[in-house]
């Protein structure tokens, strides 16, 4: 199955239908605003269904009776515009050293690579 930013027209139904589990485990009547539902069309779902749903119930617990623009997470919202979308990431902890960082990122790399290095890096780390 292509991932969901290739079926931007599934977006809209899974999350209304996401939505519509909730209201019925919780006996509410919450519904989506158009501007909602368009956002949550144009962001790329980088983490497929699994982050439409998580963002749904995010936006649910916030709103009273309609999820507005206002509801919907900021990381949908406002994506960051530098991030890759599109391959796996790592996180560090706010206060980590830079050698524990780069540590981290390069265990991760060779993890995802198995080992084996194809290209040569963008970047040499000097300026």
């Amino acid at each position: 199955m292509p991932p969901l930013r290739e079926r931007k027209e599934d977006i809209r139904i899974l999350a209304k239908q996401f939505l519509r589990e909730l209201n019925d485990q919780d006996g509410r009547k919450i519904d989506f605003s158009e501007k909602a539902l368009r956002i949550l069309e144009n962001h790329s779902w980088p983490g497929n269904l699994r982050e439409l749903k998580n963002a749904v119930q995010r936006a649910y617990i916030m709103a009273d009776r309609l999820i507005t623009a206002d509801e919907i997470p900021e990381d949908v919202v406002h994506p960051l515009e530098n991030a890759i979308n599109d391959g796996p990431s790592v996180t560090v902890m706010i206060g980590s050293s830079v050698a524990e960082a780069e540590k981290t990122l390069i265990f991760a790399t060779l993890q995802e690579c198995r080992g084996k290095k194809r290209e040569p890096p963008i970047f040499s780390g000097s300026a």
